[in-house]
């Protein structure tokens, strides 16, 4: 065999292994990209979630801020029609006393109750993990994005990548 020949058929070999690894990477690729565009949709769907949450909380507690002003104004207002006779210790269970004074105590325990029930509706860490959800779906998309490059064979601008990368 000649040496034209040995070249020739080393030179197809490497062709063949050439293709083969390409075909192999790209394939790597495909299921990447798939891997990556899976991880997306439930990093949005999760992100989706949080961000209604926090409108949710976030118009409750606005909800209570009103209740709660509200119930204050009736307690002082209350407060106002206190019977003068109230402060004569002999005259504490005169029956307009003891009506003003459950009236008011009624008043009380429902401003107390607002003020807890908006105090126990906060938000939470959720803001801080929509804030890294963000970032981890910014990550995300240049994956994709680099992914989509290398099986198209194209390389990416800057100003196409979006997100923090964008100019």
């Amino acid at each position: 065999m000649s040496n034209a020949n040995e070249v020739a058929i080393l030179e197809f070999e490497l062709k063949q292994a050439r293709e083969a690894q390409k075909a192999t990477q790209r394939a790597q690729n495909v299921e990447r990209l798939k891997s990556v565009r899976a991880n997306l949709a439930e990093m949005r769907a999760h992100f989706d979630t949080l961000a209604t949450e926090i409108r949710t909380i976030e118009a409750r507690r606005g909800e209570l801020n009103g209740k709660v002003e509200s119930a204050q104004l009736r307690l002082s207002a209350h407060a106002e029609r206190r019977p003068s006779v109230a402060d004569i210790p002999e005259l504490c269970d005169d029956p307009g006393v003891v009506e003003w004074r459950s009236a008011f105590d009624k008043a009380k325990a429902e401003v107390d109750s607002l003020i807890a029930e908006r105090n126990a509706c906060h938000v939470g860490d959720r803001r801080v993990r929509t804030a890294e959800l963000a970032r981890d779906i910014d990550g995300l998309l240049f994956a994709e994005r680099n992914l989509m490059n290398a099986l198209n064979g194209t390389l990416a601008r800057p100003e196409e990548l979006g997100g923090v990368f964008s100019v």
